[in-house]
């Protein structure tokens, strides 16, 4: 059976994740955890990007087209052009897609609320803090005075990331 964290294999699988998602959007209290909020708004926005592909003629969904869709699946629509726009650095594309998202599922402006607030963190963000984990951990197995550990410190891909290593230290 499908969970959580297991793909669906079936479209009433895939149903049945993404109303678990819309449910625990609309009466847990996420708002006062960011991290949750985050989690929740990450989950939902991909199990709908999969739910609207597999179940949808790819034709219709479109701007002019998804007027037919229920409203929150024209939110899903809309919330996955939104994140789509962040991680390509169109920070206003993304404020709007938000704001089209809210006029097609009105009961979800506490989530757009919330997203305005706590803007997902983009591709290269996540992909730049993944290479920051990789660093500490080698650096954490290692002396200050190892000849690779110079080496790293001279490197390219540690200046990018050495904001984000020295932070946590």
């Amino acid at each position: 059976m499908a969970g959580p964290d297991r793909p669906a294999r079936t479209p009433s699988q895939l149903t049945w994740q993404l109303d678990l998602a819309t449910a625990a959007l609309r009466t847990l209290d996420w708002k006062k955890d960011a991290a949750l909020g985050e989690a929740l708004a990450a989950r939902y926005a991909d199990l709908s990007s999969t739910y609207l592909d597999n179940i949808y003629n790819p034709d219709l969904l479109n701007e002019q087209d998804i007027t037919v869709l229920p409203g929150m699946q024209r939110f899903g629509w809309w919330l996955h052009n939104a994140l789509t726009a962040l991680d390509g650095g169109d920070e206003l594309g993304y404020v709007r897609a938000l704001h089209s998202a809210l006029e097609a599922a009105p009961a979800m402006k506490e989530m757009v609320n919330f997203l305005l607030d706590h803007k997902p963190k983009s591709a290269a963000q996540r992909q730049l803090e993944q290479l920051a984990e990789q660093l500490r951990t080698f650096l954490a197995d290692r002396s200050p005075d190892d000849p690779e550990v110079q080496a790293l410190k001279a490197s390219e891909a540690y200046r990018k990331v050495a904001s984000l290593l020295e932070a946590k230290e």
